[in-house]
């Protein structure tokens, strides 16, 4: 933090405090009597409990001083300080909790949502976003099963040597923008508009290069002004472009609703329905046409900052896809669940961010595939392990590592697989 924005806080803070006291509804909150980061954080997190902004602010920027690289304490103060009616102080705190490398994506989310609230208020707009270069290497790149031997129109068959198991190694860049602007109302309704742009080159397979454009628009309307409490409501189009191997691949458009609930600074509900139209492209390699129909798509999310250090997350998903041939249609639904945790540094420019993911899913197909078996309906179950760590190297530059496990149990030999990735990214933050 800058002298001058450390001394815009602290006068805020204080100002806040002279506030607070003269209320005499108002908790007392007795200040710590250490300065350890667990005691202070309580006591703030007693402070927000009992309505005392002004305290719970106080607390927290004592935390900073401890230790003034937690994108959790951040993140809080940026909701705390909005709830104050300081829009400056809540938009500098946001984009150093926004800076952060590891932050998950829901509570980036919310921080996003919270930082286009300050710029409303400050009558401006904002533009976010983080552009990634890595390498990725895949035991099992084209998710070929274990065996040769499978089915073909129910009979005995042996795939070809492509089609088998094939390890590779691949090149991946993204960038993903979100811009919001202010509607011009006081409880900081928005225009979002978010941007996603993703390539990966494999050295040898180049059927598997595979590129996609996304975009998604919509208003947030919130319903409530801003504070530790929100809720808000987007509804939303999106359409993608997507291409593999070279050919046109997919093409998407339809729409959804986003909600968003934060019920303390601390503890974030999220909820998404979407209706996807998808036209799959066929191609001289490849017959999609009976893919092609509708999907529908849910998720609930629950993102809960345990401590100055540790965020939790849990999820669940559900997937109907209505495609024109009935054995290319299945309803997927799963849960996930997670957790980060910040390491603390000396020589660095914030907290090492380990992180650890788990994801199950369940497909089941609503016929057998003809072509394949015409007995037996596809079903698979495929669970997904992740461990990640983030090091930053500059103030909005990290470097992750990571680490999946996948594998796919299918009722047909054919889609039977397991999979393991190692992946290197730089990672940019703007």
């Amino acid at each position: 933090m800058n002298s001058s924005a450390s001394w815009l806080a602290l006068c805020c803070a204080t100002m806040l405090l002279a506030e607070a006291d003269a209320h005499a509804q108002a908790v007392e909150q007795p200040a710590p009597s250490s300065d350890d980061v667990a005691i202070v954080y309580r006591a703030a997190r007693q402070a927000a409990e009992a309505g005392n902004v002004a305290a719970a602010i106080a607390n927290l920027e004592r935390l900073l001083l401890l230790s003034p690289n937690l994108p959790n304490i951040r993140f809080e103060l940026g909701i705390l300080y909005l709830q104050a009616g300081s829009p400056q102080l809540a938009a500098y705190h946001l984009d150093a909790a926004l800076a952060a490398p590891a932050m998950p994506p829901a509570i980036r989310a919310r921080a996003l949502e919270a930082r286009a609230q300050a710029a409303s208020a400050m009558s401006n707009s904002f533009l976010t976003g983080v552009l990634a270069i890595g390498a990725r290497y895949e035991s099992n790149a084209n998710a070929g099963p274990a065996s040769a031997n499978i089915l073909l129109f129910g009979l005995p068959a042996t795939l070809d040597a492509t089609s088998m198991r094939d390890a590779d190694m691949s090149f991946t860049g993204q960038v993903s923008i979100t811009y919001a602007v202010g509607l011009g109302s006081q409880r900081g309704h928005l225009l979002e508009t978010d941007l996603d742009l993703y390539s990966s080159s494999y050295a040898d397979r180049d059927d598997l290069n595979y590129q996609i454009a996304a975009v998604r628009i919509g208003p947030r309307f919130f319903l409530s002004r801003p504070g530790t409490t929100s809720h808000s409501i987007r509804p939303f189009g999106t359409a993608s472009y997507q291409r593999l191997g070279g050919d046109d691949y997919l093409l998407t458009y339809g729409g959804g609703v986003n909600l968003r609930s934060t019920l303390n600074s601390r503890v974030l509900l999220a909820a998404s329905v979407e209706y996807i139209r998808e036209d799959y492209q066929t191609s001289p390699d490849r017959f999609l046409a009976d893919r092609t129909g509708h999907a529908f798509t849910g998720t609930l999310d629950l993102n809960i900052i345990a401590s100055p250090r540790l965020l939790l997350r849990a999820g669940l998903v559900g997937r109907h896809d209505d495609a024109d041939a009935a054995y290319q249609s299945y309803d997927r639904y799963g849960a996930s669940a997670g957790a980060t945790y910040a390491l603390p540094t000396r020589h660095l420019p914030g907290p090492l961010a380990l992180s650890a993911n788990a994801l199950y899913l369940r497909a089941d197909y609503e016929a057998p595939d003809p072509t394949i078996d015409p007995d037996t309906r596809r079903a698979d179950d495929r669970v997904e392990a992740t461990v990640a760590l983030s090091m930053p190297v500059g103030k909005r530059v990290a470097v992750v590592l990571s680490g999946t496990w996948i594998d796919n149990a299918s009722r047909l030999a054919l889609y039977d697989y397991q999979n393991k990735v190692a992946r290197m990214e730089v990672q940019l933050r703007f």
